[in-house]
């Protein structure tokens, strides 16, 4: 066996992406050339035998640098979540509070129907008595359930703190396992890459509200089902379908758990992967074709487990109570801006609000922020390892997302350049149509992460970079750790950002509110800014045990059809909103009618309570409720009026 032609042959294989042996079983070979003369046992002996070089302890311990590498994931992901860490019950998300308040109810939700037995899908102890269908809402039952007996223990903010850090640091430890096994040879390549997935901009801009948009630690699972299922079949293979059995199973498994923690990242992950498969079979017609009957047997397998098991909480989902139909705002006013890609988002290290404000549609949503030098070396490398059906496929795959984030219309600068975009017709179809549109560039995120991975990959078997001029191009690895220093640290994350949250009054805590409520009777906080998320945090500081009129959440809207957030308005909640003004303002008129109105509709949300948040309201919402209801109570740091069950208000209780 030539052992020069074969190292060649394997390094080519390896720039073409096909599959190739280890470096280890070639360094191993004992064949010699037929040409070749064995010495004669004397001279071997006489000769000295060359002194062994130890290799470095990294290298004699990969399982242990493997280990270490993971850790400092989880590392990594406290830094970035300390201030939700240390924050506690005083303090929430700068970006989008909202959310958090959403999602820390559900977690208390959860622990609440694992202890006592309730419908996790549903619940009456919001949006009062309609109530909430929580299967069409984000509720990530896939850790709630679980994570119940920390809830119960410690309260919902350390589960969303953990859930927090978790999603971060599962992402880049998921990605790492589905690279190193399946697509590069080198962990510090998979370790590169990885870590790019787990933490990219995108990821940590959702955090902070919308952590379960950057828990996609089954994203690499998923995608390791699809690689495996696309492989051939052992020769040795005793059974035909075994793969396609046991890969179809598990990748149906992973799909339906993705289910209760986001639907939104499942649909883009089977996007992502429809893109790169059509362009696989584009470039590799003869081995898609030969590999199609039993990728299609897998996936047809996994459909069916999924709709079979899923079948009851899909129902539920999209036509039980509560259920409703497309989103509560424009899809076209959430895109991605073009000038963003090359910007930074405003957790990042050079990024800042001002810098961000110029192309971001929302806080929370700075998808696109890669920078203008990973932008560069994205190109570069797409350039030099075309060749590379790998490379191909993951840049395709990521421009054709980005193209779809840019949505109808492209946008620069927050201004219209009236070129249509492919989401122009796409929008209008079912599921593009409920899905976030700046959301798609997430996908174009994971594909610059495996890119960096497969460049990594190169460059570790290179002896010198063609693409670098001069002595530094002689020095791949001295030089590839420049370049992505370059390209990675000004969107390097900063911690996330923190503000002080109102407490929680002690007429809650200190148990007060049950002199006034029994049953299922309910609170209603004015004003309804943010559609009730002050009555939520209230109703988790009693366990529950506090029912709340109002909301903040996704359901149908008065039409019983269209969505909203948080309760449809009834004449009372738009007259709270509507005097929340200054004293000094243009105050609602009062009338009896009003007064009339006001006890049917506490009469039907089953008030026991109106209070007034102390920490949000202006002068002219107490002037208007008092004038409506008559003399305020105050107990407890809460300003109040007692509610009877036929909706009058109690004088003096």
């Amino acid at each position: 066996m030539d052992l020069a032609a074969t190292r060649s042959e394997v390094k080519g294989n390896t720039a073409a992406g096909t599959t190739c042996q280890r470096w280890e079983k070639i360094m191993t070979t004992t064949d010699l050339p037929e040409s070749a003369t064995p010495m004669p046992s004397d001279v071997l002996s006489r000769k000295k035998a060359p002194p062994q070089v130890l290799a470095p302890w990294w290298v004699q311990h990969p399982r242990l640098m493997e280990m270490l590498g993971l850790a400092a994931y989880i590392a990594f992901a406290l830094f970035i979540t300390a201030r939700i860490w240390t924050g506690g019950t005083s303090m929430e998300a700068g970006a989008n509070p909202q959310d958090q308040e959403f999602f820390q109810w559900n977690f208390a939700h959860a622990a609440y129907a694992v202890s006592h037995g309730e419908n996790p899908l549903f619940t009456y102890r919001i949006n009062a008595p309609l109530g909430v269908n929580l299967m069409a809402n984000t509720s990530v039952l896939l850790f709630g359930i679980p994570m119940a007996p920390i809830t119960l223990m410690f309260g919902p903010h350390i589960t969303f703190a953990l859930f927090s850090t978790l999603a971060l640091a599962g992402t880049a430890i998921g990605w790492y396992l589905f690279l190193s096994r399946c697509v590069v040879t080198s962990r510090r390549a998979a370790f590169i890459g990885a870590g790019f997935c787990g933490f990219a901009p995108g990821l940590i801009s959702h955090l902070g509200g919308q952590p379960n948009i950057s828990a996609q630690f089954l994203v690499p699972f998923l995608l390791w089902c699809v690689v495996r299922l696309a492989q051939p079949e052992p020769a040795d293979s005793t059974h035909r379908f075994s793969r396609a059995i046991w890969y179809g199973s598990a990748l149906a498994g992973v799909a339906i758990a993705q289910v209760f923690l986001n639907e939104e990242i499942l649909f883009f992950t089977g996007l992502a992967v429809a893109m790169a498969m059509a362009v696989y079979a584009w470039q590799c017609w003869p081995e898609a074709k030969a590999r199609s009957r039993q990728f299609f047997n897998g996936l047809g397998l996994a459909l069916l487990i999924f709709m079979v098991v899923l079948a009851a909480p899909l129902s539920f989902q999209f036509f039980g109570p509560q259920h409703y139909r497309g989103l509560p705002f424009d899809l076209a006013d959430h895109v991605v801006d073009l000038g963003s890609f090359t910007g930074y988002s405003r957790e990042s290290l050079f990024g800042s609000d001002h810098s961000a404000d110029r192309f971001s549609s929302a806080d929370s949503e700075d998808n696109s922020f890669f920078g203008f030098t990973l932008v560069i070396l994205v190109l570069v490398l797409a350039v030099w390892m075309w060749r590379d059906i790998r490379m191909k496929m993951v840049f395709l795959t990521g421009i054709g997302a980005a193209a779809l984030s840019l949505g109808p219309t492209v946008m620069f600068f927050k201004e219209s350049t009236h070129i249509p975009g492919p989401m122009a017709v796409l929008h209008f179809l079912p599921i593009f149509n409920l899905a976030t549109i700046t959301r798609y560039v997430l996908i174009s995120a994971s594909c610059i992460g495996v890119m960096l991975a497969l460049g990594t990959d190169r460059v570790l078997q290179e002896k010198r970079l063609p693409w670098l001029n001069g002595g530094l191009g002689r020095y791949p690895k001295m030089a590839w750790a420049g370049v992505l220093a370059i390209a990675l640290v000004p969107i390097a994350p900063t911690p996330l950002p923190t503000v002080p949250r109102p407490p929680v009054p002690a007429f809650i805590t200190d148990g007060m509110w049950r002199d006034y409520v029994s049953g299922d009777q309910t609170i209603v906080v004015a004003p309804l800014t943010g559609r009730g998320t002050t009555a939520m945090r209230w109703s988790i500081a009693t366990d529950l045990e506090l029912h709340v009129a109002h909301g903040y959440f996704l359901g149908p809207d008065t039409d019983g059809k269209s969505a909203t957030f948080g309760s449809p308005l009834r004449k009372t909640s738009e007259l709270m909103l509507e005097a929340n003004v200054d004293a000094d303002e243009e105050l609602p008129e009062i009338t009896d009618e009003d007064r009339a109105q006001a006890k049917a509709d506490f009469k039907y949300w089953k008030v026991a309570i109106v209070a007034i948040n102390p920490a949000s309201y202006k002068d002219g919402l107490l002037i208007s409720l008092t004038e409506l209801l008559g003399p305020v109570q105050e107990r407890g740091g809460v300003m109040f009026w007692a509610i009877d069950t036929d909706g009058s208000v109690i004088e003096g209780r």
